[in-house]
Formats: C-alpha cells, structure tokens, sequence
C-alpha cells in the first residue's frame, strides 16, 4: 500500500512537471535514490544539561534544517512542495530523537516539515506550523503529504531537504514529506 502511495504521489508530480516546463520552487518529485549534490546546514542538539539545551524558536529561512529542540530534534525542508497523499498518525520522538508521525498500523514515519515551521518557544516537544499552530509530541495529527525512502534526493532540486542523521533512520526508513497539517478528531 505504501509502494502505492509513493507511486501516484509520484506520478502526480510527474504530470504536474510535464505541464509546465518552467522551474518553479517546489519541489518536482521524489524518489528512492540518487546522489545528494548539496549539503544543508546542520544545527546540532545541545549538550544536556547545558545552558543552551532550552530550546528557542528557530524560523527556516530558505535553507532545509534541522532544528534542535530540548530532547528532540526534526527535519524542514527548504521550500513548499506539493504532494497529496494523505497523512494521519500521532506525533512523536523517535528514532534518534527525530520527530515521527507514527501510524495506527504499518511503521513509524520520519517527519519533514514544510518552510515556516518554527521550535515551540516553551521548551515542549514540538512545532509550530504558520497555518495550524502549536503540534505536540503525543497529539493526533493529520494532514497531507508525500512518502519516500531515504535518501531524499533523487528528483529533488539540491538542498530541498536536509539530510538525514544517520541515527533517525535506518535502511528500512520512511519519511512523511508533510505539506499541510490538521487536527485528527480522537475517537
């Protein structure tokens, strides 16, 4: 199913790039592999215990990030793209403290926000999305977006995405390229 989603998400990419030869800021598609010719910017987490392990909010600014937060860290991609699979899962720390949407069934998701999104300015485990708000570790989430195995460079224009921390991922890794985030009514 996941195969699927990845497939049609791509595929949409793929017509939408056909209609229109121009470059454009986002994002044209997706794929499994290929080589990274560009390295984005690191911001590593803070030593815990540290005066500078409080988090503080952070805006992206045109280059894909990794922000550091108290106890977790995420990935911001560097530009909007537009992907339409939908999403739903709760939110949560996972795999090397990298944020995670984690699904009722199949596996944990590695979460790559869209440009915009800003660390919680209160020390909790989270995001701020311009247009929904505060999210945080624990709270139900949906939305829309795209899947793709690491790396995630194949089709993606240079520094759309940061690279993965080696220890948020492993060789079976699946990442949530979000576009846009709602609320999931728990029940």
């Amino acid at each position: 199913m996941l195969r699927i989603a990845v497939l049609a998400t791509a595929l949409l990419v793929t017509l939408a790039g056909c209609a229109n030869d121009q470059h454009s800021p986002s994002a044209p598609g997706l794929a499994s592999t290929g080589p990274s010719g560009a390295e984005a910017p690191i911001t590593a987490p803070p030593a815990p215990g540290s005066d500078s392990a409080r988090s503080s909010p952070v805006p992206t600014s045109g280059e894909a990030q990794i922000l550091a937060g108290v106890g977790f860290r995420t990935l911001v991609a560097s530009a909007p793209h537009d992907f339409l699979a939908m999403m739903r899962g709760r939110l949560a720390v996972g795999r090397g403290g990298c944020l995670a949407l984690q699904a009722e069934e199949g596996p944990d998701y590695l979460v790559v926000w869209p440009p915009g999104v800003t660390l919680l300015p209160d020390g909790r485990a989270g995001v701020h999305l311009p247009e929904a708000g505060s999210v945080t570790v624990g709270e139900q989430i949906s939305g829309a977006g795209g899947f793709s195995e690491i790396p995630l460079t194949g089709g993606a224009p240079p520094g759309l995405f940061p690279p993965v921390p080696p220890e948020c991922a492993d060789g079976s890794t699946v990442v949530a390229v979000i576009t846009s985030v709602g609320r999931s009514r728990v029940g």
